[in-house]
């Protein structure tokens, strides 16, 4: 039987990013003209955000086996992936509000799409490349050699760059239907009104 421990882990890791922008949503909400005191929080949220839609890789544990245990696997990590992938879509809500309501519209979707292409990087990192969000400190250097080598010379990793809009088409596509499904405010967001 195939042994499905690191899935209380992996869960836990994709909260951090909601956490986190819930934290930051209740301060500009408080505070908003205080918004730059959020900075910290988004490279943190940025940090961990790719470990949100890295739980639909974990189809890679998938083995052959009965038909009913395949069914019963596939049942389970198919609602595993898309917890990961609501929880993504919902912290990039959170956060993508403030910056669109301080610095406007098209920063806003830009800001939006840049999150989404560096998370898929940061998922082809995890996944391909095996490493995690706390290598920022406990590997820094390889970490960020890595990173930087697939940011400047992209056209030497092209499963990189496929596996990255993969990911962000994914969650763009996500993303949208989010906005449409939810309340006037937020289609907003997709039409560039006013709140």
């Amino acid at each position: 039987m195939q042994n499905y421990r690191f899935i209380p882990w992996n869960l836990f890791l994709a909260m951090v990013p909601y956490g986190v922008s819930l934290c930051v949503a209740l301060f500009y909400r408080a505070a908003p003209r205080l918004w730059w005191l959020t900075l910290p929080a988004y490279a943190l949220w940025l940090l961990f955000l790719p470990n949100a839609p890295y739980l639909l890789t974990d189809f890679s544990h998938l083995v052959p086996k009965t038909p009913k245990q395949i069914w019963y696997d596939t049942t389970m990590l198919s609602v595993y992936a898309l917890t990961g992938c609501v929880l993504a879509i919902t912290s990039l809500a959170l956060m993508h509000r403030p910056v669109r309501e301080v610095l406007g519209w098209r920063v806003g979707w830009l800001f939006v799409i840049v999150t989404l292409y560096l998370t898929g990087i940061g998922v082809h990192l995890g996944r391909v490349q095996r490493f995690n969000s706390w290598d920022v400190l406990a590997q820094t250097q390889a970490l960020l050699a890595e990173l930087g080598d697939r940011l400047f010379r992209p056209y030497l990793h092209p499963h990189t760059v496929f596996d990255a809009i993969y990911y962000a088409t994914i969650l763009l596509v996500g993303y949208v239907v989010y906005l449409v499904l939810c309340d006037k405010e937020a289609r907003s967001l997709i039409l560039g009104g006013t709140r």
